[in-house]
């Protein structure tokens, strides 16, 4: 299995461009009403508007080769809790 996580392949093709106003409000408005996936396991979701500054902050401090420069991102954290991976 780990064999075939290094040699994976993204195939998905990413748009660059900047989400409108009233896009940027319907990812917020849903970002509010989400809810957590399990109700034992705090999350929190953040939406990033200024994708540059978010890729040169996070770019310091991790490699990941996965890592695609956007001008928008949308974060998931939990607390670590049994099940908050899946």
């Amino acid at each position: 299995m780990i064999r075939e996580i290094k040699i994976r392949k993204s195939v998905r093709k990413y748009k660059k461009e900047v989400l409108d106003e009233k896009s940027i409000k319907i990812v917020e408005e849903s970002i509010k009403e989400a809810k957590d996936l399990y109700g034992n396991i705090k999350t929190k979701i953040i939406f990033e508007k200024d994708g540059e500054k978010f890729y040169k902050m996070a770019s310091t401090f991790t490699k990941s080769l996965f890592f695609i420069k956007s001008p928008h991102y949308i974060i998931l954290m939990s607390e670590k809790k049994e099940g908050h991976l899946e």
